[in-house]
């Protein structure tokens, strides 16, 4: 069987991060989780800081280094890879894409999910204690949002998150 690379391509609170809590591989399969929010929560813990203040003490880019140096160390051991970032524009998903050369699949698995419900969300994850999401970040990230383009991926499925 083929490793496959699986790109969630979502807003925040989409329900990317519940998918993969339900994803299974085949049971011999290992497979990696490259989350960019667990990199920030593993930063929040060693600083012993709330996830918002890691967030704003963490580079981007350096998030995005990291996230790629892991997933090439899954990839040299041909596994399966679970990109559960909001690969929100073609650019981005780029930067992953390359890292995955043949016999992968890349797939991508969209999360569609009305504003309304987002909101709803996201306000829920507050309240709980989980990182804070505004509407104005969410709007900024919504109009960044490009649709996987033709050719991007071997197969493209859409989730009602």
């Amino acid at each position: 069987m083929r490793p496959r690379a699986i790109f969630l391509i979502g807003l925040p609170g989409s329900g990317k991060t519940t998918w993969v809590e339900r994803y299974r591989p085949a049971p011999d399969q290992p497979f990696a989780v490259i989350s960019t929010d667990r990199l920030i929560e593993c930063e929040a813990a060693q600083l012993g800081v709330a996830y918002d203040q890691a967030y704003r003490r963490l580079a981007s880019k350096k998030l995005a280094a990291e996230a790629r140096r892991l997933t090439r160390a899954a990839v040299e051991r041909g596994w399966d890879v679970v990109i559960d970032r909001t690969n929100l524009s073609a650019a981005t998903r780029a930067s992953f894409l390359r890292l995955f050369p043949p016999p992968y699949v890349r797939a991508a698995v969209v999360f569609a999910v009305p504003w309304a419900e987002l909101e709803r969300r996201l306000a829920a994850r507050a309240e709980a204690g989980g990182h804070r999401v505004g509407v104005r970040a969410l709007a900024v990230m919504a109009a960044i949002y490009d649709p996987p383009g033709e050719g991007e991926f071997d197969l493209v499925t859409y989730a009602q998150g």
